[in-house]
């Protein structure tokens, strides 16, 4: 996505890679606590896998910044989630900091995973397929095989 911003393109791919590192492990340890703690789903190891498969495309060939991005926005929601998780069973349903973390979990949830994971499925199926190829240097199949995934995370 082209900005007008004037950007170095060695540092622009270090710090998409370094970011898509930083949520690769962000999955990978949640993925193992969970097995460790035997809570492990086959429907939430499959959405852990096809995050990490993005992480590992996203490394490799270091672009997709925007891409990325929109993944790593979605974790927002994991953060009142968490609140409300670790609030609701100490301070009952009925306190109002409990109320909040989910007020804010139920918005960020419909805003950042289910809007946000529409948009941006749909924007990057669009722009993977474009002629002349907006991602220059980055092999077609590796974005054919990006959206197939991607619209998957969407169901």
């Amino acid at each position: 996505v082209a900005t007008g911003l004037s950007v170095d393109p060695v540092y622009q791919s270090g710090v998409i890679g370094n970011t898509s590192h930083i949520f690769f492990c962000y999955m990978l340890v949640d993925t193992l606590i969970t097995f460790y703690r035997k809570e492990m789903t086959v429907d939430y190891f499959l959405h852990h896998f096809v995050f990490c498969f993005f992480c590992v495309l996203i490394q490799f060939d270091c672009n997709n910044a925007y891409l990325a991005g929109w993944l790593l926005i979605m974790e927002f929601s994991t953060i009142w989630l968490n609140g409300f998780s670790f609030f609701r069973n100490r301070l009952g349903y009925d306190s109002l900091m409990v109320k909040a973390f989910f007020l804010l979990f139920a918005l960020s949830f419909f805003f950042c995973r289910l809007f946000g994971t529409t948009y941006i499925a749909c924007y990057f199926t669009w722009v993977a397929f474009q002629e002349p190829l907006t991602f220059r240097g980055v092999a077609r199949w590796h974005l054919a095989l990006l959206v197939p995934f991607l619209l998957a995370a969407v169901v």
